[in-house]
């Protein structure tokens, strides 16, 4: 294990042949963009874990396994086949397709939200003397 440092993790994933980890968005992405292969372990009762997972597998970046086990992902070493492209491509875009989503989930919005929950009643708090 080593201690938090971003370059060296970059370095490192950069260097390796697959990764094994948790099934947290952001090493997956890194991972993915790098075009490594992914062994993908979810945290049970973690949903969001879970959607990378399957995503992940979706992909075929990579593969979800109940635990942590370096011969499943060795096994799957010859089939990856996965192009880092279209994902890199992706990432690149996102600023511009999420920010069109935003404006268009906008113009849809028929109007200001209202609460449901009632405005206190503050006429009963007086004033200060």
């Amino acid at each position: 294990f080593h201690q938090l440092d971003d370059e060296k993790f970059l370095s490192l994933m950069a260097r390796c042949r697959g990764f094994v980890s948790t099934a947290g968005f952001e090493s997956i992405a890194e991972a993915m963009y790098l075009g490594k292969p992914v062994q993908v372990v979810p945290v049970d009762g973690h949903f969001e874990q879970l959607c990378n997972a399957l995503d992940t597998v979706r992909a075929r970046a990579g593969i979800r396994s109940r635990r942590f086990d370096i011969d499943q992902l060795r096994a799957f070493l010859p089939q990856h086949t996965a192009d880092a492209e279209p994902f890199r491509q992706w990432v690149c875009q996102s600023r511009t397709r999420f920010g069109r989503a935003i404006e268009a989930a906008a113009e849809c919005r028929p109007g200001p939200v209202r609460s449901s929950v009632p405005e206190p009643d503050v006429s009963v708090l007086g004033t200060a003397g």
